[in-house]
């Protein structure tokens, strides 16, 4: 019974995510998470928007936008997780309703159970300047409350990694003097791109030489999928820019919670 007991707390765990840069392509955005989850084991996840409102420039998350292209069974709007300060103009985040945290914490319950996770989002690109850090902190609270077992991770999760990726010597020298991507085409990126953790380090391989950068998983923007270069500058070698990805992920709050 401890077992069994130890495995179902061992099973949840809940995604934040900011959807900044995505308002144009939330048909790719969904394809690459789902395609990420399945390949870990897993349904299509469940999205759980936490804004105050829903309006902005973002056309795929304006309104109803986001719900319509879903569906009921993959969306659910929890505005009680929004920032009141977001009305209001003021500075300190508020959450509307902090008890609404318990409501998620069993939706993301009930999901594991059906194998599926659960991704809450709002627009904001870092997490560390974001209410989303608030209601993670919420989330920990509740689940303590619950006798829980939570991990809190920001999409796509994981541990930063090393990765080859190959590229042509005009790509690697526009990198060098500072290019803040690196372009894949326009099909879908193999999943290990999709997925891959905040502050990964990547080697980028030409036939005439090669340079670190730090990055991140796979984004979509003008007909073509590429991964960001994130310090906007090439390193020599891994060790180097695996100090850079640590300190990116700390400062901006990429690192897992756990309770």
């Amino acid at each position: 019974m401890a077992t069994v007991m130890a495995d179902a707390i061992r099973r949840i765990q809940i995604f934040s995510f900011g959807y900044e840069g995505w308002g144009n392509a939330t048909p790719e955005l969904v394809r690459s998470i789902d395609a990420v989850e399945l390949e870990r084991g897993y349904e299509p996840p469940i999205f759980v928007d936490v804004r105050i409102r829903r309006s902005g420039r973002a056309v795929g998350f304006r309104d109803s936008t986001f719900e319509e292209y879903l569906g009921e069974a993959r969306y659910r709007w929890m505005r009680d997780l929004g920032n009141d300060s977001i009305l209001t103009g003021e500075d300190e985040v508020r959450i509307h309703d902090p008890a609404a945290a318990a409501k998620l914490l069993a939706l993301a319950t009930e999901a594991s159970d059906e194998r599926r996770r659960i991704i809450y989002f709002c627009h904001c690109p870092t997490p560390s300047s974001c209410h989303r850090r608030n209601v993670g902190d919420l989330l920990l609270s509740a689940a303590g409350s619950a006798h829980a077992g939570l991990k809190l991770e920001e999409w796509p999760g994981g541990e930063p990694s090393m990765k080859v990726l190959r590229v042509d010597s005009k790509m690697l020298r526009q990198v060098r003097r500072g290019r803040r991507s690196v372009q894949l085409g326009s099909a879908l990126p193999a999943t290990d791109l999709l997925g891959l953790p905040w502050g990964s380090a990547v080697e980028l391989r030409a036939e005439d030489g090669s340079s670190w950068i730090t990055s991140g998983p796979a984004r979509f923007s003008s007909g073509q999928w590429f991964v960001p270069a994130l310090e906007g500058s090439a390193f020599s070698g891994a060790e180097e820019a695996h100090r850079a990805g640590q300190a990116f992920r700390e400062k901006g709050g990429y690192d897992s919670r756990r309770r």
